[in-house]
């Protein structure tokens, strides 16, 4: 099966290229108030709005690299994206065993390395907690204030 991988700070992650829609060079964003902080922003792609969610910032590492890119889902998730840090290639691996699941995806290995086998769905499920947790911290914020 093909992959989509990077490592960042010696750590290697991977993501299924049937769930990739495209790559793309890193480009600013449109902060909307209020974002949680493991998002970027938003930005326009051939008349879709694309949420991008920083990975980064969601694992809690350091943005140490020097480049980024964008990797832009596959549909259903065709609006949703992820920023990643470093070289991004793309690599067969024939199998790979699952050694225990994270709330993004699993933890796989092909024998040679570990990986975080990122999974869209369980991405999308974080991102919707973050931005509900969100919501609500400012709905009980704004009910202390009575306004």
């Amino acid at each position: 099966m093909e992959y989509l991988n990077f490592q960042h700070a010696g750590r290697h992650y991977c993501i299924r290229m049937s769930e990739v829609s495209e790559v793309l060079n890193d480009r600013s964003f449109l902060r909307i108030p209020r974002m949680p902080a493991c998002f970027d922003g938003l930005f326009q792609l051939r008349g879709r709005l694309i949420t991008v969610l920083n990975l980064m910032r969601v694992l809690e590492i350091m943005d140490s690299a020097q480049m980024f890119y964008i990797v832009v889902f596959a549909p259903p998730y065709q609006h949703f994206g992820i920023r990643v840090p470093g070289t991004v290639e793309t690599r067969f691996i024939s199998s790979l065993e699952v050694s225990e699941s994270s709330e993004l995806g699993d933890v796989v290995s092909d024998g040679e390395h570990n990986y975080c086998l990122l999974q869209t769905d369980k991405m999308m499920a974080f991102s919707k907690r973050v931005v509900f947790e969100s919501m609500a911290e400012f709905i009980g914020d704004r009910k202390k204030d009575g306004s």
